[in-house]
């Protein structure tokens, strides 16, 4: 088994990734990963702001991913969109950091802080758009 939570956005070469997936798997075995899944409408300057704040150098559309994964020979591929419930996490966690914003100044400098809530606020905003969202991918080796 191969499970991922939100790291494969900071892959750049999916075809590899996925390609590695599918050997570590054995016969019967099952990928699962939750990652960011770009709506069309999650503009290129939105993209880099993702990129250079967050470190999300490489954010798909779920059909991207689904080639992916079928290009790597993984099959019976289940995917479940997560981003309502995301939304609502996001939200709540943003209001945390602000409600923690002195701890967090205090251990690693005011400059570090901005610059995360910038970026952190950039992808809040485009989930609750719609613009990026999440899911959970399941693929299967079956030979």
């Amino acid at each position: 088994r191969v499970i991922s939570q939100e790291a494969f956005l900071h892959v750049g070469d999916k075809e590899a990734l996925f390609d590695n997936c599918q050997r570590v798997l054995t016969r019967g075995g099952r990928l699962t990963f939750t990652d960011w899944v770009a709506s069309p409408r999650l503009s290129a300057s939105e993209r880099m702001l993702l990129s250079k704040g967050m470190a999300a150098i490489a954010i798909h559309q779920e059909d991207e991913y689904v080639s992916y994964l079928c290009a790597s020979g993984l099959s019976g591929i289940e995917v479940e969109d997560l981003s309502v419930w995301w939304a609502g996490i996001l939200r709540k966690r943003l209001e945390m950091y602000r409600e923690t914003s002195q701890d967090t100044e205090r251990l690693f400098g005011a400059a570090r802080y901005r610059a995360f809530m910038s970026a952190y606020e950039i992808f809040v905003g485009v989930i609750e758009e719609g613009k990026l969202g999440g899911a959970r991918f399941t693929a299967w080796r079956l030979a």
